[in-house]
């Protein structure tokens, strides 16, 4: 019996396997680590009169990627998503039930962290030696300025490609234990568990629930302040259709102010307004502070309501934006 061969069945089969290899998932890195914080003076652990410490941190990264998840307490926690070749940086973060997001990029990241630099660092590299989770370990000695000090167990196994300080992440090799000291805290974080998964990390999408944040300066007007814009053309802050000179002129002829009212040289008479802007334009959320007239603040709500903003967009998908400025009354 003589079998056909159906060329057009392999040829699927074929393009199949080829748009399943384009489109799979990378292997991925996560190490998850247990983290530890001790009053140096009490010696007592996740201690905080003001609220539930639960601190928690977890890396996951593949050639192009890297994501760092951190928990500081129940309804505290940030998301950082950094792409390697582009050098951005998404960062998500949740506080309380206030969700938010910006782009940075990585060197932006890394001043934002240094901000709470020690001083002049040393570093020593010993000849002590370790097995952690079946990786060899060697131990680094860190002091900053005589003001804190920080034990690092690295591997040169483990390579996220980015720096974070005062984590496990503070050198180009990755520590599998780090222990900072400083006057008011000690901090420790061994890691659990490295585990070898398959998962795709990008930074392409903001979820709905989470805000980008605008700056007050788009919106504002001041001549000694320019408009920040983001660090990456493919951000695009959310409009007034006619121009934020004429959203001020709006509001502004909704209020009217006495002479008695009025202060020419201080402008004490400022409405402060804050809303969101949702993915179609439409506002949200609409707070008003400093319009003393019931009447007159129902007006500019009315207003407010009934408008609609070209909305902020990243990277060609709308989002939800966070927007807040100051409008002067005074005409």
């Amino acid at each position: 019996m003589v079998h056909k061969i159906d060329m057009k069945k392999i040829i699927t089969i074929l393009l199949l396997g080829l748009s399943n290899i384009a489109f799979c998932q990378s292997e991925v890195i996560e190490i998850e680590y247990e983290v530890d914080l001790t009053d140096p003076l009490t010696g007592l652990k996740n201690s905080n009169p003001y609220m539930e410490i639960d601190w928690q941190f977890n890396v996951k990264f593949d050639s192009a990627n890297v994501k760092i998840w951190r928990k500081f307490a129940d309804d505290f926690y940030e998301t950082r998503i950094i792409n390697k070749n582009n050098k951005e940086v998404l960062l998500l973060k949740s506080e309380s039930k206030n969700k938010y997001t910006f782009y940075v990029s990585k060197s932006t990241m890394l001043n934002m962290d240094m901000s709470s630099n020690y001083g002049d660092t040393s570093i020593t590299i010993t000849d002590e030696h370790k097995n952690i989770l079946g990786y060899d370990c060697y131990k680094v000695e860190m002091d900053f300025g005589g003001q804190a000090n920080a034990i690092l167990w690295v591997t040169d196994s483990l390579k996220t490609g980015i720096i974070l300080p005062e984590t496990p992440l503070t050198m180009e090799v990755t520590a599998l234990e780090y222990r900072l000291e400083d006057p008011s805290q000690i901090s420790e974080f061994k890691a659990k568990s490295v585990k070898h998964i398959t998962e795709t990390i990008n930074n392409t999408s903001i979820p709905d629930e989470y805000l980008l944040i605008v700056p007050v300066s788009v919106f504002n007007l001041n001549d000694q302040i320019v408009d920040d814009l983001s660090e990456f053309d493919f951000v695009q802050y959310p409009k007034y259709p006619n121009g934020k000179t004429q959203l001020h002129f709006d509001i502004r002829k909704l209020c009217s102010l006495t002479k008695k009212n009025k202060d020419d040289l201080f402008d004490f008479n400022m409405a402060f307004i804050s809303f969101t802007v949702k993915k179609d334009g439409v506002l949200d959320n609409i707070r008003i502070e400093g319009i003393s007239d019931e009447k007159e603040m129902q007006k500019v709500l009315k207003f407010l309501s009934m408008s609609t903003f070209i909305p902020g967009n990243v990277k060609g998908e709308n989002v939800n934006s966070s927007v807040q400025f100051s409008v002067s009354l005074n005409e």
